[in-house]
């Protein structure tokens, strides 16, 4: 039982609150369970009170529930996490002070805590990406990674002026296989994806794509184009992608 009695004061307010409504409970019905009073469960609820080691035994008796759940430890991390995402500079312009965060991982445990997740995302994925973007344009992009690879491509295109007879050729007689008519070349193309290959077009926003022009996924048998502005399909710029 020591280790339900830790030095610092166990304030549970919000998760002694979820605890009750996923029990589909009143504060009085969860309070007789408890063996205490609807008042003191509501100043338990609101953080007016600790919880006690008597409290997280009645927990641990009338709920089945794992008390080190209800440890400060746990709050510690979350709030740290939030801190740690409040100091980065993409939210250097909200200012979220220390209250603030500590009222939001009272109130709302879970959406912190989900807010806390998403932001570890976002790191792990930049990060990938700078690890990504150094080794595709980094001193050893020279010494077979994937930067030597984009470099004999550039080197290809640059020697051939990026004039591709073969690919022109081919290009016209699908036009012309497919019956493509100016301004309404996404339709038949659309239509030839799907009558030749069995792949479904599907137009996305940029901000779905993330960055990619085209992505092809054999297993949904579905082409993901990026959402380009009012135009024939292949003006140039125009940034499709194919998922």
């Amino acid at each position: 039982m020591s280790d339900l009695q830790p030095l610092e004061k166990i304030f549970a307010g919000a998760r002694l609150r979820r605890l009750r409504r996923e029990r589909g409970m009143t504060q009085a019905e969860a309070a007789a369970a408890l063996g205490l009073s609807a008042s003191y469960l509501n100043l338990l609820e609101r953080n007016q009170r600790p919880v006690t080691a008597r409290v997280l035994l009645s927990l641990a008796d009338a709920f089945d529930v794992d008390v080190r759940a209800f440890a400060q430890e746990s709050d510690k991390q979350l709030l740290a996490d939030l801190r740690e995402a409040a100091a980065d500079p993409l939210l250097a312009g909200m200012e979220l002070d220390r209250i603030e965060l500590n009222e939001l991982s009272e109130a709302h445990p879970r959406v912190a805590e989900a807010f806390a997740r998403l932001y570890q995302s976002y790191r792990e994925t930049s990060a990938a990406t700078a690890d990504l973007a150094s080794r595709m344009s980094g001193p050893g992009a020279a010494h077979g990674g994937p930067g030597a690879v984009l470099e004999s491509v550039r080197d290809a295109l640059d020697a051939r002026h990026n004039h591709f007879p073969e690919l022109e050729a081919a290009a016209e007689a699908l036009i012309e296989q497919v019956g493509i008519r100016p301004r309404l070349c996404e339709s038949a193309l659309t239509r030839h994806l799907l009558e030749r290959h069995g792949f479904a077009l599907r137009i996305l926003d940029e901000t779905i794509m993330a960055g990619a022009r085209r992505q092809l996924d054999p297993s949904a048998a579905a082409c993901c184009s990026q959402r380009c502005r009012p135009a024939p399909l292949l003006q140039h710029g125009c940034r499709a992608r194919f998922a």
